[in-house]
């Protein structure tokens, strides 16, 4: 049978990363009619001019803790600032008196613009869960006739993306690492499926060994070959695997916030009824 391992070992934590700009075009999708994504600090964001409630605008923002905020604006509303509203969301293939109506709590604010809205978050998961691809009307009070119907938020898939990228990177404090990361998964990162058909026909073995980064989300960002296997194959599998699998509880400073923390990982790649692999070696300088 294939033998895979990997060793986790500690080096140091990292510096905290430089604020992201204000607002950016993080993507665009396919068509020009949907919106565009934005980026800021601490999240990710669409835009959307209501086409069910002319003069409506809205916005969906999706942060690094997968919280979803869904807020509506228009010059013809008057809501008292900082109030807490009673609203209902409703999933648009749904009536007002059936099924899948979920009481919730809008807080009053108003735009850049001076314009009065309201606004509702929500967990991402919770969203996806329960709507799906579906638009979301939002009620107030007891109110029949929804006040805005919000375009699919949780069907936001490019605004995911982005959002679990942003968290990604996510310095949190970016203060010294007082308690080490520690793994958070309910199954093996590697399994023998991992190792790739090419490598096993060229018996390709050895030991990859990485440097990567831990957010204060628990996800993995920056991984880097400092040790190759001596094949390329195993060496981009090995940080592809880490990358998309690989959990953590992530580090806490000495005031108990999240905090990044850069770590090494040797992982072992190993041919069935093979002895242990030879050391690894340093990777090559990068051309150019």
């Amino acid at each position: 049978m294939t033998c895979l391992r990997f060793i986790l070992a500690v080096t140091c934590c990292v510096a905290a990363l430089p604020a992201a700009a204000q607002e950016i075009e993080w993507s665009r999708y396919g068509s020009p009619d949907l919106p565009i994504v934005y980026r800021d600090a601490t999240g990710c964001l669409q835009k959307y001019t209501s086409s069910l409630e002319p003069g409506v605008d809205t916005v969906i923002r999706e942060d690094v803790t997968g919280l979803v905020t869904m807020s509506a604006y228009a010059g013809k509303w008057q809501f008292p600032e900082n109030a807490s509203h009673e609203v209902r969301l409703i999933p648009s293939f749904y009536s007002a008196s059936e099924g899948l109506v979920m009481p919730a709590q809008a807080r009053s604010l108003r735009d850049a613009r001076g314009r009065s809205g309201l606004s509702v978050s929500l967990p991402y998961a919770q969203l996806r869960d329960a709507y799906r691809g579906a638009n979301i009307a939002l009620h107030l009070g007891a109110d029949e006739k929804p006040l805005v119907t919000f375009d699919a938020p949780a069907s936001g898939s490019l605004r995911h993306r982005c959002a679990v990228e942003l968290s990604r990177v996510d310095p949190g404090s970016g203060k010294p690492v007082a308690t080490k990361a520690i793994a958070d998964m309910d199954r093996p990162v590697v399994t023998n499926d991992d190792y790739p058909p090419a490598a096993l026909r060229a018996e390709q073995q050895g030991i990859t060994t990485m440097s990567f980064t831990i957010s204060a989300k628990g996800l993995i960002s920056n991984c880097a070959i400092i040790g190759t296997s001596g094949s390329a194959l195993l060496d981009n599998t090995a940080c592809s695997i880490l990358s998309a699998r690989a959990r953590f509880k992530p580090a806490l400073d000495a005031d108990g916030n999240p905090t990044e923390e850069t770590r090494t990982l040797r992982f072992e790649w190993r041919l069935p009824g093979n002895r242990p692999p030879p050391p690894p070696t340093k990777a090559p300088d990068p051309v150019g």
